[in-house]
């Protein structure tokens, strides 16, 4: 966590005060995607069907990082879909027109959030032809789309906005392509689909909500992961959104790829806001304040502390359990962390207290001394 160009800067916070210890990159020509603007480079890569000028620098980026590694086995891939097949979120797609279902030259294709949890056979799988309702307007895009022979093409759009995937609540909320499309495949029982969404996303978007799902620490080292060396590797291959201020790229091009199984997309009978999960608003909070430290660093290259609330900051914790480490003393003396108000004689600050359910009740808030009573003497006839 701390590898910075002087003590006390948290890394995973400020990946920029580090050095760059190198990411593998992605060598292949072969790559899916879409060609977002409009040119064919040198450097682009062909789909796998031969269309040419294929932009999508964050498979470059990241496409050899162990855990997004595989064609839909890779762990944080399989994450992903279990939890949102578990009822974390739902995206759903829907598309209406006026002709053949599979050849239409004007259709619409509408994507966003349902708040209805996803419905399972008996074999685990995504059951089809269940009604869900589809909510408007945050993470929901309206496009419009051709169809010929089951293929399912979009126009591109300025902002395509959908439910982002996700494997923490945390993470949730919207995707928002810049310059974004989609294209699906609907098989030919029309029970099922497949395809592509893609488009520009700020990489530092992409950066925050991969590593800080629970904190640098464990997701490097659970998924095999280096988080500075995944920052410098997105900085490096950002290729579109130019910053007119700063004369650089903000995004970077990529593309999802979808499965999908038919059902009844409908609108909810009154108007609805994506659904919040009270138990997860502070930890959520506490999230996205350390997004906002690390974008405010990476703009203005000032180091920022890390926000409390996450276990980002739970060093505390790792310092409790240290009961049998032979060179516990040594670590202890030599680790720097921040301290935050509230903290515990095992360090663990107040969000872990009470998640470990030791957090002391509050103090109740001390008597107002009554101010003395004044009574005039009654007059007498």
């Amino acid at each position: 966590s701390y590898r910075g160009y002087k003590n006390k800067i948290e890394t995973y916070v400020n990946p920029f005060a580090a050095e760059d210890p190198g990411q593998p990159q992605v060598n292949s020509r072969i790559g899916d995607g879409f060609n977002l603007d409009g040119k064919i480079k040198a450097g682009d890569f062909v789909s796998p069907d031969g269309e040419k000028g294929i932009d999508n620098n964050l498979y470059r980026a990241w496409g050899c990082d162990a855990p997004w590694r595989g064609n839909g086995n890779a762990t944080l891939d399989l994450r992903a879909n279990d939890k949102m097949q578990e009822g974390l979120y739902t995206m759903v797609v829907r598309l209406s027109g006026n002709k053949d279902p599979m050849n239409d030259d004007n259709a619409v294709v509408e994507i966003g959030y349902s708040p209805d949890k996803i419905v399972k056979d008996a074999r685990n799988a995504v059951a089809v032809d269940y009604s869900y309702r589809i909510l408007q307007p945050a993470q929901y895009t309206r496009l419009k789309a051709t169809i010929r022979n089951g293929v399912v093409e979009s126009e591109q759009v300025e902002h395509l906005h959908t439910p982002r995937i996700a494997w923490f609540y945390d993470q949730t909320g919207d995707t928002n392509f810049t310059k974004g499309k989609l294209r699906l495949t609907i098989a030919a029982d029309g029970l099922s689909a497949s395809g592509l969404i893609g488009g520009y996303r700020n990489w530092r978007d992409l950066y925050a909500e991969n590593t800080f799902a629970q904190d640098g620490g464990q997701q490097g080292i659970r998924e095999h992961e280096d988080h500075v060396a995944l920052y410098y590797a997105l900085r490096r291959n950002a290729d579109g959104m130019l910053n007119p201020k700063t004369g650089k790229n903000d995004g970077i091009s990529s593309v999802y790829r979808v499965r999908m199984s038919s059902a009844y997309v409908v609108d909810p009978d009154k108007p609805m806001e994506v659904p919040k999960l009270a138990l997860e608003v502070e930890r959520k909070e506490a999230f996205e304040a350390t997004k906002l430290a690390t974008i405010t660093g990476v703009e203005t290259r000032i180091p920022q502390p890390v926000p409390p609330g996450t276990s980002e900051a739970g060093v505390g914790i790792t310092e409790r359990l240290l009961v049998d480490l032979p060179s516990k003393d040594y670590f202890l003396t030599t680790l720097y962390r921040q301290h935050y108000p509230g903290e515990d004689a095992f360090g663990d600050p107040p969000w872990a207290q009470q998640e470990r359910g030791t957090l002391p009740p509050p103090k109740p808030a001390p008597a107002v001394p009554k101010k003395p009573r004044q009574e005039a003497n009654a007059a007498t006839r």
